[in-house]
């Protein structure tokens, strides 16, 4: 498959004691195209140390009709922007989340979801305001810091 994994890895292990990390990527697109950031999400989940050791050979895929398989064939798409981006899990909220702020423009949206494979909710949480959002200025790759909190 013509994928690509680096919109954001995060732990899998809401305490943070696991091994596992979820991953991000992109797939082809829908005219056939190389993963570009207008491609759908999708989602992985390996052994952090078998990653660092470039080994692939266990990772897992979520794939239609919903479930995890060893092979990366009929992804299923996740319903979440993540071209370079962060993804953390919220004890207060009870949520999984991740920031997005879509190519090109000024509003930056939170999306939500109980289980990281979704349903993923959006909703608006902030303006780029005025110098940040013309020549020289550029805004992008949003990411959340939640060890600042």
């Amino acid at each position: 498959a013509d994928l690509v994994w680096f919109s954001s890895v995060f732990f899998a292990d809401t305490g943070g004691e696991g091994d596992t990390v979820y991953i991000f990527g992109r797939g082809t697109g829908a005219d056939g195209r190389a993963p570009s950031q207008n491609s759908n999400t999708v989602l992985a989940r390996a052994s952090l140390q078998d990653l660092l050791e470039h080994d692939w050979e266990k990772t897992e895929y979520w794939t239609a009709p919903g479930v995890w398989s060893a092979q990366p064939e009929g992804l299923k798409v996740v319903g979440l922007p993540s071209w370079e981006t962060t993804c953390d899990w919220s004890e207060a909220l009870g949520r999984w989340y991740s920031f997005n702020l879509p190519a090109f423009t000024t509003d930056i949206f939170l999306h939500t979801a109980e289980e990281i494979t979704g349903t993923w909710t959006k909703i608006k949480v902030f303006s780029i305001p005025h110098p940040f959002v013309q020549a020289p200025w550029i805004s992008y790759a949003i990411k959340a810091h939640p060890e600042l909190v």
